[in-house]
Formats: structure tokens, sequence, C-alpha cells
């Protein structure tokens, strides 16, 4: 009835606000009410949503997100692009929810995969419990690029539409080593670096961090005997899950952990310098499939002079690899573990791994991470 009197009325300001009207129609009648409105030619009409399905059916400047930026400024502008808004909704979930998390948080952390924040808010929530401390995770708002390719791009394409609607927000990136040297690792932070202070002013530059090895879950291999005390921790409090018994608990001497650790340990660098060995093979097979345009950081680099760092800072946890770190524990277990245990994925080994760390076992890696992200 309220469209058909907006259709007859001919004199008046012919501006009309709807408030959540989605809560007065079937969810399947939603998505025709824009396309009913668009018939009326002579009003303008602003509608109040929290609703993805409504949201989804506007198009480029029909969206305006009331953010606490404009709210001081006095100004409300609409979204000018679409498809850099559907690269959040398609990262962060549905559009409305993408909006909001980015107006709530104080600093947007740019990860390479969504398990790089989970990873990272699990470690922030474990230290407040360690140390006590009070850390608050939704105040950091971990966005996932989708891999390491084209990194400098990814986040250049997405800075330049946030920046469209929030002014206040410190901007952090936290990116994989990968196959790349320390060196281009260095030279990839400045090329981020810059793409963050021209979108937003250098004051809310926060910090550029890579990996202490290969990946953030290889981060467990930085320090031997902490590496061994997670180990005979997760075996003690049952962690490990074996197939044959009820109880779980195996009491364990961490000194025995820690020598077949090394030896493993010692027998991933004997394999990485054997170029006959499967672990060269395989990782050399690997680090080719990486070689492509979206990867130009690496362009110049050596499988060889990779391997050849490796070696001369003498940091296994750069050859750790998703892929490496299942075979290491594959192979370990068995040898400290007397029964019969599941095989695990290399997120379920971070996590146990996590959830049976103590204050003496706490990596140093892992402190200089939440650091940054909070400073």
């Amino acid at each position: 009835s309220t469209l058909d009197y907006l259709d007859e009325i001919k004199k008046g300001l012919h501006i009309m606000l709807i408030d959540e009207p989605d809560s007065h129609i079937h969810a399947q009648l939603q998505k025709n009410l824009i396309k009913e409105l668009r018939k009326i030619n002579h009003n303008q009409i602003f509608i109040i949503t929290h609703n993805d399905k409504l949201v989804n059916e506007t198009k480029n400047n029909e969206l305006l997100f009331l953010s606490k930026e404009s709210k001081i400024e006095g100004k409300l502008s609409p979204i000018k692009s679409f498809n850099e808004l559907n690269f959040l909704k398609e990262s962060l979930g549905g559009i409305k929810l993408s909006l909001e998390k980015l107006s709530d948080c104080k600093k947007i952390i740019f990860v390479e995969g969504s398990d790089d924040g989970k990873y990272l808010k699990l470690l922030i929530e474990k230290y407040n419990i360690l140390f006590n401390k009070n850390i608050d995770t939704r105040d950091y708002l971990f966005f996932a690029l989708r891999g390491r390719g084209n990194l400098t791009s990814k986040i250049e394409y997405t800075l330049r539409f946030i920046s469209q609607l929030f002014k206040d927000k410190k901007i952090g990136t936290i990116f994989d080593k990968d196959y790349s040297t320390n060196e281009i690792c260095e030279k990839l932070g400045i090329e981020i670096k810059k793409k963050i202070e021209y979108n937003f002013p250098n004051e809310y530059f926060s910090f550029i961090h890579y990996h202490n090895g290969y990946c953030v879950e290889s981060s467990v291999f930085t320090e031997t005997e902490k590496l061994s005390k997670l180990i005979t921790n997760a075996i003690k409090k049952g962690l490990i899950k074996n197939k044959t018994l009820s109880r779980n608990t195996y009491d364990i001497a961490q000194e025995f952990v820690y020598d077949n650790v090394n030896k493993s340990i010692n027998k991933f660098y004997d394999d990485i310098q054997n170029i006959h060995s499967e672990l060269f093979i395989d990782m050399e097979k690997r680090y080719s499939t990486q070689k492509d345009n979206q990867r130009p950081e690496n362009k110049e680099l050596t499988f060889n002079e990779y391997i050849r760092e490796i070696n001369s800072i003498n940091k296994v946890s750069y050859l750790m690899n998703k892929e490496n770190m299942e075979k290491f524990f594959d192979k370990l277990i068995p040898k400290i573990y007397p029964y019969e245990f599941e095989l695990m994925k290399v997120g379920e080994i971070f996590e146990i791994l996590i959830e049976s760390v103590e204050q003496n076992s706490w990596l140093d890696e892992w402190t200089n991470i939440i650091k940054k992200i909070t400073t």
C-alpha cells in the first residue's frame, strides 16, 4: 500500500526513508523489494538495513556505509567499486559483516590465508592465559589475501577501497617466507610499506613481518629444545591420538624426545644437501611450480641460492613447508610413542602444540609476532 501511495503522490519532497524493511517481509521476497522500488522513478528512496540480501542487490554508487569516520566528517559518500567490495565479501564473509568488521577493528593485518588469522588468534589467546594479559583479538582484523601470489598488488587493491571508507586504521602485514631468501623478503616488505603509505598517512603504517621459517606453522622449529618440550607435553596430556587406548596420556622423558627431535632435524639437514635425496628432489620440483608471473620477487632466484642460504644460517624452519612438517612428525612420533597413532595434518599438529605450550616452552618467535600485532 505504501508503494502504491508513492506511485500516486505528485507533490512533496519525493524522498522516502524505509527503516529495515526486511523485518516485515518473507526472506524469499526480500531480494524483490529493491527491484520494485526501482520502478518508482520520481522518488529518491533510502533504505536502512543490516540484511546482506538487500545489500547484495545494490549497484555501483547505491550503497552507503555509515561508519565512525563518516559521522565525524559529517559526510556520507557512496561506495564506488563493487568489484573491490566483493573481494572483501569473499575474504571476510557477507558484505555487511565485512564492513562492520572493518569499522570495529583498530588494526587491519594482511595475512596470506584464513588459517594464518585463526592461528594468530589462538596464539594471542594462549599468550593471555600464560602471561596474564588481556589482549582483545576483536581489535585486530586478520584479512586473508588467499596466497602469496601477487601479494603487493592484492594489498594495494584492498587498501585503495578501504581508504575510501576508513581513515583511522593502522595497517600491518604478515607473510610467509616461503621459497624466498631473507633479502627478497626485505625488499618485498619495503614495496608493501610504500603501498600502505601511499594509501594511508604515514602515522597509520604499523609493521611488516615475515615468518622466521617457511610459514607460520614452521615457527615451532625455531627453537629445538622448546619444540621437544611442546611434543613432550602433547604426549603427556594425551593430545596425540592413538588407535588402541581409551586413555591417551603417556609419560615420557623430555630428554628422550629432545634427542630424537635433534636426530630428525639433522637428517633433514643431511638430506637437503644431497641432490639425490627425496627431500631435495621434492622441494626443487615444488620450487619450480612457483616460478611464475605471480611471484615476480623470486624471478631471479635459483633453487640452489635458496638452499645455500638455509645451509649458511642453519635454520631448519625454512625447510618446513606443510608437507615436510607432516613427514617430520609422521617419522618422529613412532620413535618416541609406543602406540599406533592417527596421522595428522599440519594444521592439527600446530594446534596441538599451541594447546600443549607452557611458559617454559613458549617461543620467542611467537612473542615477537604478538608484540608487532599489538603495538
